[in-house]
Order: structure tokens, then C-alpha cells, then sequence
């Protein structure tokens, strides 16, 4: 199965014009053919396709996903961070209460200040093996976090494709995350066991133009590849179909993919 999701984080771009793509292996041929994905046509999400995030609020990275802040244009989806003051509503799921304690703050009324708003698109289709197409293009800006990743429900049960900063505009970050640890095992540069996964650079910056990302997930492998090149391998097995996530978000201060933005 090919199944073709052309991002473009902040813009989102499946292609119609993707060619068919053949891959050699010893004296066999593997033929992939496309089998779903989303073009973005029309003015609208196609919510039969896609849905929004469960968690909208991220109390420690101080933004909530709305669904506003994915916008459709000339077949390109456009996720699109603003920096906007704004109290929400605040579901129970959604309450950090470890970040309330730190932080020695409290909900009150239900309701919630962030700073931030962003966007995230879920399919509702969970997906396994296959070859996925994303075209994309990305912006600069300090503390911006665009990712393409698979979720499989369980803690511990995760793909990304990649993760992305905005200052770091020439790297993209891959990573595995698996319940039986299998992203253990690794050695680092300097000789010391480590997890799978982290950043890599590439030849250009990919602010500059729209770029093709490919992801081939097989039994007992992963590859990932970037405007036709080969960019990563995992060997190891993901038998649980996933859902596939697209979304920017903000890093904080001391936290995951730090830094946060600065006053600019």
C-alpha cells in the first residue's frame, strides 16, 4: 500500500502528481500503488478523513489546538501558530496536575490561560505497513515544533517520521518509541549505549522550497528518506496499526525540543 499524505508543516500538501516508485531488492521488485491519502482539494478539512486532537490544552508548553488554526489554500493545508493570549474551557483529562504543582498554580472556574494556539489533524484511519508521501515546507521561527508521526494508543507505541524546529531549519529529527523497548541497544558517538533516533542534517534549508519526505514501513524495518535520499533505518517491528498525526506545536523552556521562542 502507498499511502500518500503530502504535509506541509506549517503547509500541508498531498500529491496527486507522485510518481509510481519501484524498489529493487536482490532479484525481486516491489511495486507500491497509491491506496488513500487526502489532496486537499476544497476549501474545507475533510472531517470523514481527519479528526482533531483529544487533548487540546498543553499546560506545560502554555498553547491548545484549535481547529481554526488549519486552514486549507490552493491545495495546501496551512498550520498556522499564533501568539494570542486566550482563556479556554479546560477538560479533566487536559489538567497537568504535576505542571500545576510545579508551577504552584491552580484551574480555576474550569478555565485555562495559554499563550499560544496551533493546529493538529489525526486520521481516523489507524495504518500499518506502507509507503507514505508527504510534501512540505516549513518556516523559520525560533521555538516552532512541526511533526509528522504515528500513534498507536499505547504508551510507548510511536513512529515519527520527523520532528522539526524552526530555528534548526536545515535538521529533521527521527525517533521510535516501542512498548518492548526496542529503540534500545544503540551506541552513540561516543561508544555509549543510547536510544534509536535524533537529528539529522541535510544539504539545504527546508524553508526554502517544498520538499518530498518518504517513510517506508515494513515488517521488521523502517526507512525514512528526504527528496529522494536515504536519510534513516530502524531495524526492529511495529505490529500494531497506528493513527497518523500532523500538527505544529511550541516547545517551552526545559522541556522536549527545547528552546521556546523568544520575543520575536
Amino acid at each position: 500500500m502507498k499511502c500518500f499524505i503530502a504535509i506541509s508543516l506549517f503547509f500541508v500538501h498531498i500529491s496527486s502528481y507522485s510518481q509510481l516508485m519501484f524498489k529493487l531488492s536482490g532479484d525481486s521488485l516491489k511495486v507500491f500503488s497509491y491506496s488513500g491519502g487526502d489532496e486537499f482539494p476544497g476549501e474545507n478539512i475533510d472531517y470523514n478523513y481527519w479528526k482533531g486532537p483529544w487533548n487540546r490544552i498543553n499546560m506545560s508548553q502554555n498553547f491548545r489546538y484549535n481547529d481554526a488554526n488549519v486552514k486549507l489554500a490552493n491545495g495546501v493545508a496551512n498550520f498556522v501558530m499564533l501568539k494570542q493570549d486566550s482563556m479556554y474551557p479546560i477538560q479533566l483529562h487536559e489538567i497537568d496536575s504535576s505542571f500545576l504543582k510545579e508551577q504552584k498554580i491552580a484551574v480555576e472556574n474550569a478555565s485555562y490561560s495559554v499563550g499560544y494556539s496551533a493546529g493538529m489533524l489525526i486520521t481516523r484511519q489507524k495504518f500499518h505497513y506502507g509507503l507514505y508521501e508527504l510534501r512540505f515546507k516549513v518556516e523559520e521561527g525560533k521555538g516552532v515544533w512541526p511533526a509528522f508521526w504515528f500513534y498507536g494508543g499505547s504508551k510507548n507505541e510511536e513512529i515519527d517520521a520527523f520532528e522539526l524546529k524552526g530555528e534548526k531549519n536545515n535538521e529533521i529529527h527521527v525517533d521510535t518509541h516501542c512498548p518492548s523497548g526496542c529503540d534500545k541497544g544503540y551506541k552513540n558517538k561516543f561508544g555509549m549505549n543510547a536510544n534509536w533516533g535524533g537529528w539529522m542534517k541535510v544539504s539545504d534549508y527546508l524553508h526554502k522550497g517544498f520538499n518530498v519526505f518518504l517513510l517506508e514501513w515494513n515488517p521488521g524495518e523502517i526507512l525514512w528518506y528526504i527528496n529522494g535520499f536515504p536519510l534513516a533505518y530502524f531495524k526492529g517491528d511495529f505490529p500494531t496499526p497506528m493513527n497518523l498525526f500532523l500538527n505544529t506545536q511550541i516547545a517551552a523552556d526545559g522541556r522536549a525540543f527545547k528552546q521556546g521562542p523568544d520575543k520575536n
